[in-house]
């Protein structure tokens, strides 16, 4: 399916998620925001400090870096990049699960550093398929 097709707000259905990508990241954003913000709380409940509060930021932030590289690495090598996000989604709320349910400080870490990782490939695969579907001609010049 051709994305423009006369229609200038057609989006992307690069996989089987036909379209629905946009959506899947728009609340995911939300699920990911919302378990940055309680996260703090989740270590004090655990018994930990605010030095581990810092560093379980540090830890995640950590782990962007080399999750969009292999993120982006794989979708060069499959054609279905829409697949790859979903894939990328489901290991996330996995994650996220994993999370709030965490029985330790260190767990949450583990768990946190996973999620980081598996939802960097939103930023990278996602932005390749807008530039990818959307044509020049929509292109801000400006």
């Amino acid at each position: 399916m051709n994305f423009f097709e006369g229609n200038p707000l057609a989006f992307p259905s690069a996989s089987w998620l036909r379209g629905m990508w946009e959506v899947g990241t728009a609340l995911f954003n939300v699920a990911l925001g919302a378990a940055s913000a309680l996260s703090a709380f989740l270590i004090i409940f655990l018994k930990g400090n605010l030095i581990d509060v810092g560093t379980f930021f540090h830890h995640i932030f950590g782990s962007v870096d080399p999750g969009a590289l292999f993120w982006g690495k794989l979708s060069d090598i499959f054609t279905d990049r829409g697949d790859i996000v979903a894939l990328s989604y489901a290991l996330s709320g996995l994650s996220l699960f994993g999370m709030a349910f965490s029985s330790s400080v260190d767990v949450l870490f583990a768990f946190g550093g996973l999620l980081s990782f598996f939802s960097s490939a939103m930023a990278s695969i996602t932005s390749m398929m807008v530039v990818e579907e959307v044509p020049e001609a929509l292109w801000n010049r400006g």
